[in-house]
């Protein structure tokens, strides 16, 4: 799910005035992405993911907490293993995961 940000008025013809500009000296294209830029940043900020002096602090965010997806490692110990804790079995096996 997509989330939405909000902007206050100001800030809303602040962004088409930059968005103007872009579009007026560099084109279209370019300004559709210093928008996603711009509302990249913005939220990346709202989350409290950005680390820097204007980052707002990680209480104050209206969003919740990124999850990081877990990566999925699969060295020996770790990931996936057989029930004896060691990643061979009786059948030497070497995909662990069948796809």
């Amino acid at each position: 799910m997509r989330r939405r940000l909000q902007f206050t008025p100001q800030a809303r013809r602040d962004f088409q005035s930059i968005l103007a500009w872009y579009t007026e000296n560099s084109g279209a294209r370019a300004a559709t992405r210093a928008g996603a830029t711009i509302r990249k940043r913005l939220k990346a900020l709202g989350s409290g993911r950005v680390r820097g002096a204007e980052a707002s602090p990680k209480q104050e965010s209206p969003y919740p907490p990124r999850r990081r997806a877990a990566a999925h490692h699969h060295f020996s110990g770790e990931g996936r293993s057989y029930p004896d804790r060691s990643n061979r079995s009786w059948r030497p096996r070497y995909r662990i995961h069948p796809r």
